[in-house]
């Protein structure tokens, strides 16, 4: 049965269609989705191809008791299977002084879908170059992946990826939503949303 899209996953592909119409990139998929439950509902996923790398533009209508989340996670071209990255995971690659939002929860409506959805893709935009050029760079590559999994390994307090033959994948693929739920969390509270205005007392 094909999944049924909201007014915001709606607005999500018209937008994403638009976007990747204007834009160099070599391939859009479009994948609506059944939530898979109340705990990490997936609604919508938006992948672009480029060279050396690829941007999912992730929708989620609930991430444990946050609501309506827009992200886009980076694959890199020669990274694996189980490591992909935010804008802000590659900033000290790209750009240290970017300060710029690019992950935005409590999207009500479909106008803040297409602002905030044009917001972060203008971001991958400004990185572009840099991204294919990191993708397509084994030595960068390599750093990359190594950086985001010892932020992963300082979370499980041990290696989950030295497991992953020995593993059923279910069991990999639920600690690894538990650590992006508790990663989405930082960028959805208060205190961040204090800093983003600036108000550091």
């Amino acid at each position: 049965m094909e999944n049924t899209l909201t007014p915001l996953t709606e607005r999500m592909r018209s937008v994403c269609q638009s976007l990747y119409s204007d834009s160099p990139a070599r391939d859009l998929t479009f994948t609506p989705m059944k939530p898979r439950g109340i705990d990490d509902a997936t609604d919508a996923v938006a992948l672009f191809k480029f060279d050396g790398f690829e941007a999912a533009f992730i929708f989620n209508s609930r991430i444990g008791t946050i609501q309506n989340v827009l992200e886009c996670r980076i694959s890199l071209g020669c990274g694996e299977e189980y490591v992909d990255f935010s804008l802000y995971d590659l900033m000290y690659l790209l750009n240290e002084n970017d300060f710029s939002c690019y992950l935005f929860p409590y999207i009500d409506s479909a106008e803040r879908m297409e602002t905030c959805l044009r917001l972060i893709f203008n971001g991958v935009m400004t990185y572009r170059e840099q991204l294919s050029g990191i993708g397509q760079d084994e030595r960068l590559c390599r750093r990359a992946k190594h950086h985001k999994k010892q932020e992963m390994l300082r979370f499980f307090k041990h290696d989950v990826f030295s497991e992953v033959k020995e593993q059923a994948d279910p069991i990999l693929a639920w600690r690894l939503r538990g650590y992006r739920e508790w990663y989405l969390s930082r960028f959805c509270s208060k205190w961040y949303a204090c800093y983003m205005n600036g108000d550091y007392v």
